[in-house]
């Protein structure tokens, strides 16, 4: 019997421990994301495009520096603004294989430019099997 009170009374102490630690400090514990912060993606923040600015530029204007690059007929209604670098970033209906192209658009210079995104894992013509039996 007396080897079970000391468990219990560690037991009973962490769990007082754990519950003053939430009760006194929520922030400890809250994973919920506040609406009013902004969101980080690999370490950007990145306002969605509802909000209709970007670092002092509107999506109005993006939207006419876009319409005057060379991919205006590929542009999609996706976008999103990435604060740290300061752009829009518009998705592309181009396709390239194992590639997500953007219009990038820089809110600091109005410059447009393509980022093709891709990843590298470009699938192989030639299955595995055949360039082993080949010789």
């Amino acid at each position: 019997m007396s080897k079970w009170i000391l468990p219990v009374i560690l037991l009973v102490v962490v769990g007082v421990g754990l519950w003053w630690v939430n009760d006194h400090n929520p922030s400890l514990t809250n994973n919920v994301v506040n609406n009013t912060e902004t969101p980080i993606v690999n370490d950007n923040p990145v306002v969605p495009a509802s909000d209709e600015a970007c670092v002092g530029m509107s999506w109005a204007d993006a939207q006419k520096i876009a319409g005057q690059t060379e991919w205006a007929d590929q542009l999609t209604d996706d976008r999103v603004c990435n604060e740290f670098t300061k752009t829009w970033w518009i998705d592309l209906s181009l396709k390239q294989a194992g590639c997500s192209p953007a219009l990038v658009i820089h809110t600091d210079t109005g410059s447009a430019d393509i980022n093709w995104r891709c990843t590298g894992a470009i699938p192989s013509v030639t299955p595995l099997v055949e360039s082993f039996t080949k010789n």
